[in-house]
C-alpha cells in the first residue's frame, strides 16, 4: 500500500491534511532516496575522473593526432545521446532499479575493456569504438536515477526534487571529480587513475542500487507496452505535443552553451589575453563554486516564483549577459583574474537556474511524463554534441568573439522560446493546476503511452 506521505498524488475531493514533512522532503528529497544521492555522486565521481585530461592523453601519451582525439569524445557524446533517448522506454518495461543496475555493469565492463585491452594496443579505432560504447552506461544509470526521483516528486516540488540530481552531475563533475584526478593522476599516472575511478564508480552505483529504499515500489514499477511503443511514444511525442519538443530545444540551448564556452574559452583567454593556463582552469572549478549549490537553491526557489518564470527570466538572461562578459570583460581589463572569476561567480547562477526546466517540460504532458522526460534526456545528449559543434563551424571565420555571440544569441532564443513553452493558465508550478491537469498518479500508470504516428 503506498501512503500518501511516499507517493504524493492529488485526488479530488480529498480533505486530508498531508503528514509533517521531514527537513529532506521540504528541500525535495524523497523519503528513502538518501543513499541514491549519494551513490550517484559517488559514481559521477568516479566516471569524471578523466573528464579534463583524457583528449591530452590520447594526443600525447598514445600519439594520436588532436583532431582525431577529438572524434573520440565526439563519437561517446554521440553513443551518450543514444543512451539518453532509450533510458525512457527500458524504464518504463523494467522500472527504474533494474535500469540503473543494467546501465552500472554495462558501464563498468566497458570501462574494464577500454582501460585493459582498448588503450594498451594504441588502435585507433579500437579506442574510439570501445570508449563509444562506454557512453551508453553512464546515461542509462544516471537518466533512470532522475526519472525515479521525478515519479517520487511531490507535485508542485517536482523542481527542487530534480535538482538533487543535477546537483550530483555538477558537483561529481565540476569540483569532486577534478580534485580527486588532480590527486591520483600525479601519482598513478593515466591508466592507474582510471581503474581508480572504475573502483570508484562501481561502488557509488551499488549503493544507489542497493540502498535505495522506497516504500512505494515506484523503483521496480513498469509500464505495459511493448519497448518499441515507447521509443515511438518518446519520438512522436515532440511533434505530438510542441510545448514538450520547444522545451526540450530550451534544454539544448542550457547545455549546449555551456559546453560551447568550455571548448573554446581556455584557449580565448591564454592565446588572446595571456591568462595563464593554471587561472584560465580554475576559472571552471570557480564557477562550480555558485553554480553547483545553485542547482539546489533554484530548485526551492523556483516552486515558489513558478518553473518558467525562472528559467525564462533568470536563467536566459543570466546566461547571455555573462557569456558577453567573459568575452569582453577581459579585451576591457586584460589578464585581470578577479574580475573574471567574479562573472564566472554570477554565471553560475544563472547555469543553475534553468534546473526548472527539466520538471516543466514533463509537467506539459502529464499522462505521458515518462516519454516527456526522456526528451530532457535526449536534449541533454544532444547538447553534448551542439556545444563543441557551435565552436568548430563558427570559430575559424569568426574567431572567439563570433563563437560567444552565436552563444549569446542562443540564449536570446531561449528566453524568446519561454514565452510558448507554459503551463495552462501560466501556472507557476502543477501545484497551481487543477486536479485533473496537473498530474496522473505515479503508481497506477496507464498500461502503455498513447502512439499517434
Amino acid at each position: 500500500m503506498t501512503s500518501v506521505d511516499d507517493a504524493p498524488v492529488r485526488q479530488e475531493g480529498a480533505t486530508e491534511s498531508l503528514p509533517r514533512q521531514t527537513v529532506l522532503e521540504k528541500i525535495g528529497l524523497p523519503k528513502g532516496m538518501s543513499f541514491g544521492v549519494l551513490g550517484m555522486i559517488i559514481f559521477v565521481v568516479g566516471d569524471a575522473l578523466e573528464v579534463t585530461w583524457i583528449t591530452n592523453f590520447f594526443s600525447t601519451g598514445i600519439g594520436i593526432p588532436l583532431a582525431s582525439a577529438a572524434w573520440i569524445v565526439t563519437a561517446f557524446g554521440i553513443c551518450g545521446a543514444v543512451g539518453a533517448y532509450v533510458v525512457g522506454p527500458l524504464t518504463n518495461v523494467l522500472g527504474p532499479r533494474r535500469v540503473m543496475l543494467i546501465g552500472l555493469f554495462l558501464w563498468a565492463a566497458v570501462d574494464a575493456v577500454f582501460i585493459s585491452v582498448a588503450l594498451p594496443s594504441e588502435n585507433y579505432w579500437l579506442i574510439l569504438a570501445v570508449y563509444a560504447l562506454r557512453g551508453l552506461g553512464q546515461p542509462l544509470f544516471g537518466f533512470a536515477f532522475l526519472i525515479w526521483l521525478t515519479k517520487r516528486a511531490r507535485a508542485g516540488h517536482e523542481a527542487r526534487t530534480q535538482a538533487w540530481f543535477w546537483f550530483c552531475l555538477s558537483g561529481g563533475q565540476q569540483i569532486l571529480g577534478v580534485a580527486v584526478a588532480g590527486l591520483v593522476l600525479p601519482v598513478l599516472g593515466p591508466l592507474g587513475t582510471l581503474w581508480i575511478g572504475l573502483g570508484i564508480a562501481l561502488a557509488g552505483g551499488l549503493v544507489a542500487v542497493l540502498l535505495i529504499r522506497d516504500p512505494t515500489g515506484i523503483g521496480s514499477t513498469k509500464v505495459g507496452g511493448s519497448v518499441s511503443q515507447h521509443f515511438l511514444a518518446g519520438l512522436s511525442i515532440i511533434w505530438r505535443q510542441p510545448k514538450v519538443g520547444v522545451g526540450g530545444l530550451v534544454k539544448i540551448i542550457n547545455i549546449g552553451g555551456i559546453l560551447a564556452v568550455t571548448v573554446y574559452y581556455v584557449p580565448y583567454l591564454t592565446t588572446e589575453i595571456k591568462v595563464p593556463l593554471s587561472q584560465a582552469v580554475l576559472a571552471f572549478t570557480i564557477l562550480g563554486i555558485t553554480g553547483v549549490p545553485g542547482n539546489l537553491v533554484w530548485g526551492w526557489l523556483s516552486d515558489r516564483l513558478g518553473w518558467a518564470n525562472t528559467v525564462q527570466w533568470v536563467a536566459s538572461p543570466i546566461n547571455a549577459i555573462c557569456i558577453a562578459l567573459l568575452f569582453w570583460v577581459p579585451q576591457w581589463a586584460g589578464a585581470n583574474f578577479v574580475l573574471i572569476a567574479v562573472v564566472m561567480l554570477v554565471w553560475g547562477v544563472g547555469t543553475s537556474a534553468y534546473v526548472p526546466i527539466s520538471a516543466l517540460v514533463p509537467a506539459l504532458a502529464p499522462k505521458e511524463k515518462p516519454a516527456a522526460l526522456g526528451v530532457i534526456n535526449l536534449s541533454t545528449g544532444v547538447a553534448s554534441l551542439l556545444g563543441p559543434a557551435i565552436v568548430a563551424i563558427v570559430l575559424p571565420g569568426l574567431g572567439f568573439q563570433g563563437v560567444t555571440w552565436a552563444v549569446v544569441a542562443l540564449y536570446v532564443l531561449s528566453f524568446l522560446l519561454m514565452f510558448y513553452v507554459q503551463l495552462p493558465g501560466r501556472a507557476r508550478t502543477t501545484a497551481d493546476l487543477p486536479v485533473d491537469e496537473a498530474d496522473v498518479p505515479l503508481v497506477s500508470v496507464p498500461a502503455s503511452p498513447p502512439v499517434t504516428l
